[in-house]
């Protein structure tokens, strides 16, 4: 055999050294695929997650809110005006919204008005004689705000605020 037929079986090698190493192979490709698949459902999951953690703070800031606003209400009343009794538990005359929500800072009770994706509160009070302190009569102040949302019956959240006043009149 000549030079010649050793140069044609060089530049073969060649040509299919060149082709080996000129792309992925198919199970390269599926492997990054797969690599790329499951970082993508990492990050998919993440999102989810997120988004029902800022549900749930928004729900609570709003409980918070609703409570507060009562508080505040109640607060703002003369201690005289204040008559111990209500309940935490069960909705009395006086000591109770039944259903109410939280628009623009204002608490609603007409349930007719209500947007189906909308939260609904119940609110309970309850007012206790607290003793004195140095003479001063107090009153503790208990309100209790249950949440609900109206879709699909959603478990509601709830939380409870105290607080005392004085009688400095």
């Amino acid at each position: 055999m000549g030079t010649g037929s050793i140069k044609i079986k060089e530049s073969k090698l060649r040509r299919r050294d060149a082709r080996a190493t000129a792309g992925f192979t198919l199970i390269e490709l599926l492997v990054a695929v797969l690599i790329l698949a499951v970082g993508a459902l990492a990050l998919a999951q993440l999102f989810a997650s997120s988004v029902w953690v800022n549900a749930r703070t928004k729900d609570d800031t709003e409980i918070y809110t609703v409570a507060e606003q009562v508080l505040e209400d109640l607060y703002d009343s003369r201690y005289a005006n204040l008559p111990v009794g209500g309940d935490l538990n069960t909705a009395q005359s006086g000591y109770s919204i039944a259903s109410a929500q939280l628009e623009s800072s204002v608490i609603v009770s007409d349930p007719t008005q209500f947007h189906p994706n909308a939260v609904v509160y119940s609110v309970f009070w309850k007012i206790t004689d607290a003793g004195s302190i140095a003479g001063v009569p107090l009153k503790e102040i208990a309100v209790r705000v249950v949440s609900k949302r109206l879709q699909m019956g959603a478990k509601g959240r709830e939380t409870i605020v105290r607080t005392q006043i004085a009688s400095l009149f």
